[in-house]
């Protein structure tokens, strides 16, 4: 933009100076003054020193709306500009012979060593607070170019005032620094009170078994026994929320650290399954596990893989018909890269598209009447979607309503790790089946074909 409106201003004085150069009237120079404000000190200077006879330049720089001082070698103010007057606060017979330095240096700017040269030669303006001589401040911004082609050295500096803009930036900081001071209190705050929370949970777990179990003798009461087990059941829930809490904090914290392995993807999928079967069995939900034969072995934290799987798996069984499928597929990500992309796929209720970015976030869930009947605060997709980012991996979401979901984790070709010579294995295809049963719940049914 500055380039353009350097052209458009060259164009409309050289053509003023060429056509009607007797034309030039105060309004002309107000407006091309105000263009030169926008201009880079170093082609304000080209275009001084290379333009003709005509238009009165010192009507312009008069009426333009930076301030513009010129220096000699030494850094002396030889001229100065209405606008600078009014940004020092000084009149021009205070100003004219002082140092540029002087007026301009202040405890937060210091100048540089080698002067005027060293801001001639900088690439960007200077932000320097002013201090004028009634005590008033203003931050400008100030572009230092060299005068060439003359006997004498000089300097031409101008001033712009982002006095507005700097105490916006300012703002801008202070509320940015308040929101993560605030973040870091809250997800402090969390960890302190999930750890004051757990420890008595697990006391209420352990003697709740004890009494489920009546290990140390009759209950008495068959009641109680019932009562025992659903206090069991819900201390258990909540301390896997309160579990869920410390890992959404210490990722967000920046504490956690990756214990990183090499791991067989088969046997992380057969961990998996073997922690999530009950559940699976009891919503008569099959589980479907299909391994790569070609598959490398992947270098990540496997309590973390395994914790992203079984919130994937655990969502997919919650969101799940009777007698539905869920498929947990290993493979090459297929783009040549050698990345390598884990997809649990239901057919469940489905997501609408505009609501997958609301439930990535923490504590976030999408309001459906079927929703409505399973336990969960929101935590489980945002923990797969950070842990999967402490690991490099992208972690998407692929969902239809009424027609089913594909979660993906894909790993970055620097965790694919490939192994040691050895015979090919073939596929490894799992089928965990849920059986209907009268009265007690059946083991589920594994065919493995390799």
């Amino acid at each position: 933009m500055r380039q353009s409106t350097l052209e458009a201003l060259e164009t409309r004085i050289r053509t003023a100076d060429r056509l009607a150069p007797a034309a030039s009237t105060s309004e002309e120079a107000t407006f091309l003054g105000r263009l030169i404000g926008a201009l880079d000190p170093r082609r304000l200077i080209l275009f001084l020193s290379t333009r003709g006879p005509g238009m009165s330049m010192h009507d312009i720089v008069a009426n333009c709306a930076d301030g513009v001082l010129v220096m000699d070698a030494q850094g002396r103010v030889q001229s100065a500009n209405p606008a600078a007057e009014r940004l020092l606060g000084q009149p021009a017979a205070d100003i004219l012979g002082a140092h540029f330095f002087d007026l301009t240096a202040t405890a937060s700017f210091q100048p540089p060593i080698h002067g005027l040269a060293e801001m001639a030669a900088a690439s960007r303006p200077v932000q320097i607070e002013i201090t004028r001589p009634d005590r008033t401040t203003l931050v400008a911004g100030v572009s230092v170019g060299r005068i060439q082609g003359r006997r004498k050295e000089a300097f031409v500096a101008t001033l712009h005032d982002v006095t507005e803009l700097s105490r916006r930036e300012a703002e801008l900081k202070l509320a940015r620094d308040q929101a993560e001071a605030a973040s870091e209190s809250k997800t402090q705050f969390l960890a302190n009170m999930s750890h004051e929370l757990r420890t008595p949970l697990n006391a209420v777990i352990g003697f709740s078994e004890i009494m489920h179990g009546e290990l140390l003798g009759p209950i008495g009461t068959e009641s109680y026994r019932g009562y025992s087990g659903s206090i069991h059941d819900s201390a258990t829930h909540l301390l896997a929320i309160i579990n869920d809490i410390l890992d959404i904090s210490s990722i967000e914290s920046g504490t956690p650290k990756l214990v990183e392995e090499l791991h067989e993807p088969t046997q992380l999928c057969r961990s998996v399954v073997a922690l999530v079967v009950g559940r699976a069995n009891q919503a008569q939900v099959a589980l479907e596990v299909m391994v790569d034969p070609q598959i490398d072995q992947l270098h990540a934290d496997g309590r973390m893989v395994k914790q992203m799987l079984i919130n994937l798996v655990g969502n997919a069984i919650k969101f799940s018909p009777k007698c539905g499928k869920i498929e947990i597929k290993v493979a090459p990500t297929g783009d040549g890269q050698g990345g390598m992309i884990f997809t649990v796929r239901d057919h469940g209720i489905g997501i609408a598209k505009e609501d997958i970015p609301r439930i990535m976030k923490p504590f976030e869930q999408v309001e459906t009447a079927f929703s409505r009947n399973h336990d969960g605060v929101g935590l489980g997709l945002p923990l797969v979607n950070s842990m999967a980012r402490l690991h490099g991996a992208l972690f998407t979401i692929d969902s239809e309503l009424n027609k089913g979901t594909a979660a993906s984790i894909l790993f970055p070709p620097y965790r694919v790790k490939a192994r040691p010579a050895a015979p090919a294995p073939t596929a490894t295809h799992l089928h965990m089946m849920s059986l209907e049963t009268s009265g007690a719940v059946a083991k589920p049914r594994i065919r493995a074909a390799e």
